[in-house]
């Protein structure tokens, strides 16, 4: 499922700051692209941790519960995981002589994320805590997302919009 459009604005920054280096080289590239995924899934964890609008200075875990069904939104675990899939199969798209292994890519992002966490709220395992919930609900988020992804496409509006702008489905 290709749907968070807003990424594609971050692959499309990530490139631009590329553009305007004088040595460039695929290795840079990939390593704005881990960068500037790490920086969406930053953003979407600290959601999922419940560290934003804390009014501490000492930041505590408060991560919410897996759902599925039961908001008008997906779960911020389903959310990530589609954002990376849709970030790498852009990059593959886009840049299709750049080799992009789908676990360094991942590696790389969790790798900047824990630093992140691990400066932001020390002594907590943020990190592990995620891939953890992603190991404990993979298979949920699989099937969810097929749900998803099987009643956007019989939808009239989805479709159009989809098609209008180009996106595989």
């Amino acid at each position: 499922m290709r749907f968070p459009w807003a990424s594609y604005e971050v692959i499309k920054y990530a490139f631009s700051v590329y553009a305007n280096l004088k040595n460039k080289d695929n290795e840079k590239l990939k390593c704005l692209f881990y960068i500037a995924l790490a920086s969406i899934v930053i953003t979407k964890n600290l959601f999922y941790f419940g560290v934003m609008n804390q009014v501490t200075q000492e930041y505590t875990l408060k991560k919410q519960d897996f759902y599925t069904k039961q908001f008008s939104h997906p779960h911020p675990l389903v959310r990530i995981f589609n954002i990376i899939d849709y970030f790498r199969d852009n990059i593959k798209d886009d840049f299709p002589t750049m080799e992009i292994d789908s676990q360094e890519l991942f590696n790389n992002v969790l790798g900047i994320s824990n630093l992140y966490f691990d400066n932001l709220i020390p002594n907590q395992n943020a990190m592990q805590l995620f891939v953890q919930d992603i190991k404990d609900n993979i298979d949920e988020i699989y099937r969810y997302n097929q749900e998803l992804y099987d009643f956007a496409i019989k939808d009239k509006s989805i479709k159009k919009l989809l098609k209008k702008r180009r996106i595989k489905f």
